[in-house]
């Protein structure tokens, strides 16, 4: 309809003003910086805490039989073992050592003033602040003591709403399957 109309115009209006800058004499400078504040350490950060949650907190168990009531076949050791150890593990190892890199600007920037480092540390902070705000609004908004509430928010919920396809082919009845822990493989 119209309004799509219009809302792809504006959007692609909107992308066109945000990527001007990059066509200036600084533009090669301002794309350095995107390339390495915005995209290496923020898509990491997401990447390590979204496999820490799955794998651990929501339980490799309970994602296997999510993958089993998706495709038919539970997946295998291998797969179960790289999702609980293997990927946060390396994740975190190069998280580390991209946090650790002495200068993540490259060499050949025309200048470098000392305020393009807070203004690169902002916009990697801007993809990554929901994080840490959407725990803390948790914790904040369950009840109960601290230890309570922490518990509280690393335990997944025991009922998830079901998907309305009619073309689900549920293997096993989930109300009656019993909740297993991270640590069962």
């Amino acid at each position: 309809g119209r309004r799509r109309e219009l809302f792809v115009a504006l959007l692609l209006g909107g992308i066109y003003l945000c990527a001007l800058p990059t066509c200036t004499y600084g533009g090669k400078d301002l794309v350095a910086m995107l390339n390495s504040f915005g995209s290496t350490t923020p898509l990491l950060l997401v990447v390590f805490v979204e496999a820490v949650g799955v794998c651990w907190f929501y339980g490799v168990s309970r994602f296997c039989d999510d993958v089993e009531l998706m495709i038919g076949k539970r997946p295998g050791l291998f797969w179960r073992t790289c999702w609980q150890y293997i990927s946060p593990v390396f994740l975190f190892v190069i998280l580390i050592f991209s946090l650790v890199d002495e200068d993540p600007l490259p060499p050949d920037l025309l200048s470098r003033p000392d305020w393009i480092y807070g203004l690169g540390y902002t916009l990697t902070m801007s993809s990554v602040w929901f994080i840490p705000a959407y725990a803390l609004y948790k914790f904040v908004s369950l009840e109960g003591d601290p230890k309570e509430r922490l518990k509280k928010m690393i335990v997944p919920e025991e009922f998830l709403p079901r998907s309305s396809s009619k073309n689900i082919r549920p293997t096993a009845d989930l109300k009656t399957t019993p909740c297993r822990l991270p640590t069962d493989l």
